[in-house]
């Protein structure tokens, strides 16, 4: 009789599962052509019929806290001689989109991920090693408006005026 060992139990009996795979996509418009970048944290990898390469990018504060409450993500993006500083001279990136996805690794040769998208809303620091960025839900914008609805007669019956 043979005994197993831990390298032949599958994952799935495990007690920790792997991690999963972080993808982020930063969408930069600018007065020409917008610059998109797709990064990825554990190595370059073909996801989605897209190259995503290395970098060594931190999200935080990504959904909600137990008690509802929102809270603000912070994403800190790796700045190796300053190449991000023409864009945050120019308020490019303050105006950037960012899709942050969560791919399990079984799913890679899916296009399926848990998707999440943003914009950052300001620059807290910059410096020649990294840029430390506050990022805000699509409907936090400055010009975001709910479209108006009166619940008027003779589309709601029900309203008495």
């Amino acid at each position: 009789m043979t005994k197993q060992t831990t390298g032949n139990i599958p994952e799935q009996y495990e007690l920790t599962s792997s991690d999963y795979l972080q993808f982020i996509k930063l969408y930069i418009p600018t007065d020409s052509d917008p610059l998109v970048q797709r990064f990825c944290l554990s190595g370059t990898v073909e996801w989605d019929g897209h190259i995503w390469t290395k970098a060594a990018f931190s999200i935080s504060g990504v959904g909600e806290n137990g008690n509802d409450e929102k809270v603000r993500p912070k994403l800190v993006l790796p700045n190796p001689d300053g190449i991000y500083n023409y864009y945050i001279q120019r308020q490019y990136l303050e105006a950037a989109e960012v899709t942050y996805y969560r791919v399990h690794p079984d799913d890679i040769e899916t296009s399926q991920a848990e998707e999440f998208s943003y914009f950052i809303n300001r620059v807290v620091e910059n410096t020649r090693i990294y840029v430390n960025c506050q990022l805000s839900a699509l409907s936090d914008g400055n010009d975001f408006k709910l479209p108006s609805r009166r619940f008027i007669q003779p589309e709601f019956n029900q309203v008495r005026i």
